[in-house]
């Protein structure tokens, strides 16, 4: 890290792409209009920026290496200053940088820290479709289709995610360069937040990444929904509100964008609608650095902005043509995007991450689980990293309960019928399996699932046979024993094993992960306990 990011003071350079209204974000963190290069740039080509845009990409690069020199000029030591990383050139249609490392150098030792701020691309593009804007032709029918512009909008919205993608890369490539710290912030956090982030030492913050399943709860009830929603902005809110006031939440939910409406037809089949769904809820919704969308687009539905009007078939071709359109794009905003932004967060958060239900419903849900891995090798080599993990009763016990049928599926040489049934019924009356008398459990399963099986068939992990009279008792010993020793070993604890940096969880010897579990009146642990640690 450079001298200037040791302490508060230092210039804070923030980058971001076009549409997520940066100077604005700057100007509600300091009260002022920030120092901007792209401004300068501007000024020195006695052009207005709308049109500086257009002209050959080597004037561009010339009024930025002097726009630059002005800015720097005009910086205090702890001023903000910004500039696009990225630009888009409206002639030849192409990403490029302006940046010039030559000039950046004369930054090195003065910048504490780097931070791109980002928005949920939605936003982006409505921003950007306001008059005035590089899309705003999209919203004029004599231009463009009523149905053209849904396959546009799916153009263009791909485009703007590649774009963000190179400013935060190019952004690191600049930090990097400069030997400070780089932060990508959502402006969908709260404002207080990010001004603790900026205004104190780096080194006097507890920073954190909240890691939760998402997908699952927004295809549970909208009951389900409302209520986990709730208690995690509840959770969030007394984190945040510690009375050390000293840390720094990254949650996952500030960016939105896998929002696109579908309804399920299949196990793993969906039909897509040019529409959005509710997004994830706002913890301090009324304190959002992201300042309002312009008045003009604030309503216009970004995957279909001239509301072309589809049948209500969904076998009609033109509806599956629009789906399938739609689902690439969920899918290229899932494989490319989340996970990606999801790791940088979880990289940017030195103090680790705090998982919430990663056992909910019983199954480890695959995002929470990639968070958890990738914060345990970090964990490795960083040693003020950590984990806190957080489950509930209900979640550990189904989650064992699926661990046991499974073992049964694996072992059992032709499993009972029932079998399958029986996995439901237990997991829905959540019958008691954590915890319990393992002599308990085998007498429940003889009784209600294998009945008279054949033990001879079983498979086991050892090579033991025998072959004297009572070798179907003996099969059927090891088995359950083999059984219960994979039960005994959930998900968590084969991921982590032993570590001291790991909270919320407690190992006894090498066989079981004992967790804290939230107290059963308020769902909520007392978050003070664990916090300070």
């Amino acid at each position: 890290m450079s001298a200037a990011g040791a302490n508060e003071n230092g210039v804070i350079l923030v980058t971001g792409q076009s549409g997520v209204a940066v100077k604005k974000c700057i100007k509600t963190l300091a009260g002022k209009e920030p120092i901007s290069v792209d401004d300068e740039a501007s000024n020195k080509s006695k052009m207005p920026f709308s049109e500086f845009i257009y002209q050959p990409q080597y004037v561009q690069f010339r009024y930025w290496r002097e726009g630059f020199a002005q800015a720097v000029q005009k910086l205090s030591p702890s001023e903000f200053l910004t500039f696009h990383a990225t630009y888009y050139h409206q002639k030849k249609r192409e990403l490029f940088s302006p940046v010039d490392f030559n000039v950046i150098q004369r930054l090195k030792e003065k910048v504490r820290m780097i931070i791109v701020f980002v928005d949920d691309i939605y936003d982006v593009y409505r921003r950007l479709m306001d008059e005035n804007q590089m899309y705003h032709y999209m919203l004029d029918k004599k231009r463009i289709q009523p149905l053209d512009a849904i396959f546009y909008s799916v153009f263009n919205i791909i485009s703007l995610l590649n774009w963000r993608e190179m400013e935060v890369s190019l952004s690191r490539t600049i930090a990097n360069f400069l030997g400070t710290k780089l932060f990508v912030v959502s402006t969908k956090h709260p404002d207080f937040m990010v001004k603790r982030l900026i205004q104190g030492s780096i080194e006097n913050l507890k920073i954190y990444y909240l890691s939760h399943p998402i997908t699952t709860i927004r295809e549970e009830s909208a009951e389900f929904l409302t209520s986990f929603v709730g208690k995690l902005e509840t959770f969030i809110e007394k984190i945040l509100d510690h009375e050390n006031k000293n840390i720094v939440l990254f949650f996952p939910t500030s960016i939105d964008e896998l929002i696109i409406k579908r309804e399920k037809l299949d196990k793993d089949k969906y039909h897509y609608y040019p529409e959005l769904s509710q997004r994830w809820g706002h913890p301090y919704k009324d304190q959002l650095l992201s300042p309002r969308l312009p008045p003009g687009v604030e309503d216009k539905n970004p995957l279909n902005p001239l509301e072309y009007k589809l049948s209500q078939d969904k076998n009609e071709p033109l509806n599956l043509a629009v789906s399938h359109i739609l689902s690439l794009l969920w899918k290229y905003i899932y494989g490319k995007q989340t996970i990606s932004r999801d790791y940088t967060l979880v990289d940017q958060s030195d103090n680790g991450v705090i998982a919430v239900r990663p056992l909910l419903e019983g199954k480890f849900h695959g995002g929470v689980k990639g968070e958890l891995e990738y914060n345990f090798q970090l964990m490795g080599k960083q040693e003020n990293r950590e984990a806190f993990i957080f489950s509930t009763e209900e979640d550990l016990n189904r989650s064992a309960i699926m661990r046991l049928f499974n073992e049964l599926e694996t072992r059992l040489v032709d499993p009972p019928s029932s079998l399958s049934a029986a996995r439901t019924k237990w997991k829905d009356k959540n019958e008691q399996i954590w915890k319990e008398d393992q002599n308990i459990i085998q007498q429940k399963l003889e009784k209600e699932v294998l009945g008279t099986y054949d033990f001879k068939s079983s498979k086991e992990r050892s090579d033991w046979e025998s072959d004297y009279w009572g070798a179907e008792i003996g099969r059927k010993k090891r088995v359950f024993k083999e059984i219960f020793q994979s039960v005994n070993i959930d998900e968590i604890c084969m991921l982590i094993g032993e570590s001291e940096n790991l909270h919320g969880v407690k190992i006894k010897g090498t066989e079981r992960l004992s967790y804290e579990t939230w107290p059963q009146n308020t769902f909520w642990p007392n978050l003070y306990d664990w916090v300070d640690k």
